[in-house]
């Protein structure tokens, strides 16, 4: 092997490496969307493989940004999606729309959590909860389309 075919190995290990592990910084992602302080992640004390990370997310970018919480995705080291549940709320909600009957207006999704409306310099809660199975990595990222926070 050539030296620069060498090192070109070593980067490419060392960038994968990067990603991965618990070296992720909290305030570090990708995209316009970061965590103001690190979430903070429980597991309740009768499901210990069962995970909840809340915190709130700051829009750091120059433009509105909209999410729906449905098409968050958490994914693993290796960039597998793990399944989960998310919404932009810190606790629970409550609707009085009949969901099986009618479509949710939109200040109702945003009242709910249920979608995310984020003006530039604007915070919002965003709350995931994932069960960690067995032989499955943990989540890394929050994958919201447009970018990543890294979780802890």
């Amino acid at each position: 092997m050539t030296r620069a075919r060498a090192l070109l190995a070593l980067a490419v290990a060392t960038l994968t490496l990067a990603g991965c592990g618990e070296g992720s910084d909290p305030g570090t992602g990708s995209g316009e969307l970061r965590w103001e302080k690190a979430p903070a992640v429980y597991a309740p004390e009768t499901l210990p493989r069962d995970k909840i990370a809340t915190g709130m997310v700051r829009n750091d970018s120059l433009r509105e940004i909209s999410l729906t919480a449905r098409d968050l995705r958490l994914l693993d080291c290796g960039g597998e999606e793990v399944q989960s549940s998310a919404v932009f709320l810190e606790g629970f909600g409550k609707t009085y729309y009949d969901i099986s009957r009618e479509e949710l207006p939109e200040a109702e999704r945003l009242r709910i959590g249920l979608d995310a409306r984020l003006r530039p310099g604007e915070t919002a809660p965003l709350t995931v909860s994932w069960r960690q199975a067995g032989g499955v990595g943990p989540p890394e990222v929050v994958d919201y389309g447009d970018g990543t926070l890294p979780l802890p």
